[in-house]
């Protein structure tokens, strides 16, 4: 689909060497595209991430389109995102990561995605996904998705990649459901679309780890064990 003003979302904490390059490689296919767009950046770190941004946008010229949003206090990446959506005006809600893992040049596979559907969301472990993804995340996120569907009922291949697509009507009547601002996240959000009836797709895409984006085996198992705790307290004491 064609939005009327597509909200892009990046949620930060600490990615003052990350965001330019991400926000200018943004910018340029938004540009190319010709879509009516604004970015909204949350940032609730504590390095310059907000001075890169206003730096950003005031060389720019994005006045109005370009907003960040600052809060002094350590949201989570849910809590963040959260932020982000409640301020966004588009009819198409688009979150991504500030790392440049996914390439704004997959949008467009979203916004298809959003033909027929209410939500697509990206995925790294698809037949048809392009990720370079080491064999020992490969392993967790595999772990974690059988969770899923045991605990959920969600068949989903990857529910924690960072690139997702909403239409607004669905994205302002999920959030306000979602109260998870940790790791599962998004998990939470999949439950409430799927308990309300909003249609889901689950969109192919090239994905490339950042720098530094390695883990270790212990490293995992340490995530792996934190994330497990996360799905059950949301399985059996967060949920109506």
């Amino acid at each position: 689909m064609q939005p009327k003003l597509l909200s892009v979302i990046i949620p930060c904490y600490n990615e003052e060497k990350r965001i330019g390059p991400t926000l200018e490689k943004l910018l340029s296919f938004l540009k190319k595209s010709k879509m009516n767009f604004e970015i909204i950046v949350v940032f609730d770190g504590t390095d310059r991430t907000a001075e890169v941004v206003r730096r950003f946008a005031s060389s720019n010229k994005l006045a109005g389109k370009l907003r960040l949003l600052v809060f002094p206090k350590r949201l989570g990446k849910g809590g963040g995102l959260l932020k982000g959506f409640a301020a966004a005006k588009g009819d198409v809600m688009l979150m991504m990561d500030a790392d440049s893992s996914v390439s704004p040049s997959e949008i467009p596979k979203l916004l298809k995605g959003l033909d027929g559907k209410d939500i697509a969301i990206g995925s790294r472990y698809m037949p048809d996904s392009n990720a370079e993804i080491q064999s020992v995340r490969r392993f967790f996120a595999f772990t974690f998705n059988s969770l899923v569907h045991l605990l959920f009922s969600l068949s989903y291949k990857d529910t924690q990649c960072g690139f997702k697509a909403f239409k607004a009507h669905a994205a302002k009547k999920i959030m306000p459901l979602v109260h998870t601002m940790n790791f599962v996240w998004d998990v939470d959000v999949l439950v409430n679309a799927n308990k309300m009836g909003f249609p889901v797709t689950e969109v192919p895409i090239e994905w490339r780890a950042a720098e530094g984006g390695s883990i270790t085996y212990w490293n995992g198992l340490l995530i792996a064990f934190k994330m497990l705790a996360a799905l059950f307290k949301l399985r059996f004491f967060e949920r109506e």
